[in-house]
């Protein structure tokens, strides 16, 4: 359990070691920074990161030298990419542990988890979660993981082995990007000075270029739109819903694939190949070659994507409509 660095024991092993950041000008201590840089780049390049542990110390040592290099550098978007792409290789290591390895990571984390085996319809359930501990960190703007869907039983939600390692891959998540913002100012050691430029120069290339050509200014957009589109420029982690509600609605008032696509360039989990299949798909390229509609106004609600209506709101059912009443009556005022 040393090998996921988040949990107490790896901390402790961390602090038994005495290692402080002056020790990168040292050779010994090379294979730590470049492991470190290797986080970093796997986290820009593949959303993920990747790579064999072959070294124990190394594997821990440059998961605080990645926090620090991030510290630095103060990029929130990059440290939330980098946080994402930690819990996702945290939680494909945690679907393959035992129930018994999966129950000692999560009471580590001071959960109040118990194992059961309960069946609620066809269901068999095989861990009990306390709900203050589920709520404390349930993917966000998903219906799925709301409290009201769940199987409750005397406080305690009762999830799957699956469920119970996404839950732990989501407090990585938040541990890791809480880590690197709470990082004070710090001197450097030359050798870390050298990386954070690799990483800066790195990250840069990576960036959309240019304007991407659309704007949710002028009247045209309605508010619930105008919000999810601040949001993606700002670089905030969309949820499933919201990226799905955003793409459909820019497909639908007639953008191109390839300005959609660059706009999801600046989420912190972009990944060009899989972003392009789904903003294809949606707009009938490819699968079954339906061009998807955006959620009406009353799902829009139902989702928590609604942040209060204008005027215009109170005459139209979608945000499609919206957008043509609005055009209209811009072109209207322009004649």
């Amino acid at each position: 359990m040393q090998n996921i660095p988040f949990v107490p024991k790896a901390q402790e092993y961390i602090a038994l070691k005495g290692f402080t950041l002056k020790d990168l000008d040292k050779e010994y201590f090379k294979p730590i920074l470049k492991k470190a840089y290797q986080r970093i780049r796997s986290a820009i390049m593949r959303g993920i990161v990747e790579g064999e542990i072959n070294d124990i110390d190394v594997e821990i040592l440059s998961y605080s030298v990645a926090i620090a290099i991030l510290a630095y550098i103060n990029d929130k978007r990059l440290s939330m990419r980098f946080a994402i792409a930690e819990a996702r290789r945290v939680g494909a290591e945690l679907k393959k542990e035992s129930d018994t390895k999966l129950l000692e990571i999560a009471k580590s984390l001071s959960w109040d988890v118990r194992k059961i085996e309960h069946i609620v319809g066809n269901e068999l359930y095989t861990f009990a979660i306390h709900f203050c501990d589920y709520l404390s960190v349930p993917p966000p703007n998903d219906p799925y993981w709301k409290l009201v869907n769940r199987a409750l039983i005397n406080g305690y939600v009762l999830i799957r082995k699956q469920e119970l390692a996404r839950l732990i891959e989501e407090y990585v998540r938040h541990y890791v990007y809480n880590k690197v913002v709470s990082v004070g100012k710090f001197n450097p050691p030359e050798a870390l000075i050298n990386v954070v430029k690799e990483i800066t120069k790195l990250w840069s290339r990576r960036q959309p270029k240019g304007e991407e050509g659309i704007s949710g200014k002028g009247g045209r957009f309605p508010p619930c739109m105008r919000v999810l589109l601040e949001s993606l420029k700002n670089g905030e982690n969309l949820s499933h819903m919201e990226r799905f509600a955003l793409t459909t609605f820019l497909i639908n008032i007639g953008y191109e694939i390839d300005d959609i696509i660059e706009l999801f360039r600046r989420v912190p989990d972009f990944n060009e190949k899989i972003t392009r299949y789904q903003v294809e798909h949606l707009a009938g390229l490819r699968g079954s070659k339906k061009r998807y509609l955006p959620p009406s106004c009353r799902t829009m609600k139902t989702f928590n994507l609604c942040p209060g209506g204008d005027d215009l709101c109170r005459k139209i059912r979608n945000p499609l409509s919206y957008y043509k009443l609005s055009s209209r009556r811009k072109m209207r005022n322009e004649k």
